[in-house]
């Protein structure tokens, strides 16, 4: 059974059109999405208000959406993960393994605060297909700005692992916000999660329309761990949805 992921850090939705448009060609059966706007009216100064009941409207999906931040102005809305699903999704849940501030007077500039004001929140959800029931996860995971490893990570790494430790079969995607060089990486490597990107892989930020597009920062993963999921199809497409780029990943899934 052919199960479709793409993982997408959606900038707010700012780019809304361009990503139903996008999902719509890859028909994916889940997408796992970070930088999600849930809630709020009228214009934002970035993004699109609404976007998460938008979407989930627009391609029909199911869907699930926990906040990171609560905003407060000048629009009042909720920033943060969700995973939208073409099958069944039997049970979904949420919890924090980083957490410092989780509300804002204003929107938040992650460059501006700094590491210590990014929460970590992983959610997740059980999704029926043709080969059982699977579980696909989504994280966006604590920043730091070059994006060198900080103590924050470091500490939110440890988090992620316990919640992670004893689940034998699941698909993780998320903005790890870290390259596969760091330490980061290899203690989620160590742990047992196998990345499914290209192993070619030097970019998942827009070449244009990021702030940092100059640099070749590949941030943006698609892990899976346990038996069962065979990649048969994994792509970094180039095309202008946000300033991240999708990364889609194709597995053929046995019981």
């Amino acid at each position: 059974m052919k199960l479709k992921v793409i993982q997408l850090n959606t900038w707010f939705g700012k780019y809304f059109d361009g990503i139903v448009e996008f999902v719509e060609q890859e028909k994916p059966d889940v997408l796992l999405m970070q930088e999600v706007v849930r809630g709020g009216l009228g214009e934002l100064n970035h993004g699109k208000a609404g976007f998460y009941e938008e979407i989930k409207k627009r391609l029909g999906y199911e869907g699930v959406c926990e906040p990171m931040w609560r905003v407060k102005r000048p629009v009042e809305y909720e920033l943060g993960v969700a995973i939208l699903s073409r099958n069944k999704m039997v049970e979904s849940g949420s919890e924090f393994y980083f957490k410092h501030l989780v509300e804002y007077e204003q929107e938040p500039v992650v460059g501006k605060g700094g590491a210590w004001e990014f929460p970590g929140l992983l959610l997740w959800s059980r999704v029926e297909t043709g080969a059982g029931i699977v579980k696909l996860m989504t994280t966006h995971f604590v920043w730091s700005l070059y994006p060198e490893v900080n103590d924050f990570q470091r500490t939110a790494l440890r988090s992620l692992l316990e919640k992670l430790a004893g689940q034998e079969r699941f698909v993780l995607g998320g903005d790890f916000n870290v390259t596969s060089e760091s330490e980061i990486y290899a203690g989620l490597i160590k742990s047992g999660l196998v990345d499914d990107r290209p192993v070619d892989t030097k970019r998942t930020i827009h070449p244009t329309i990021h702030r940092a597009g100059e640099k070749e920062l590949a941030v943006d993963f698609v892990f899976h761990k346990g038996e069962g999921f065979e990649v048969v199809d994994s792509r970094v497409p180039l095309v202008d949805i946000s300033d991240h780029l999708p990364v889609v990943v194709e597995y053929e899934v046995g019981n």
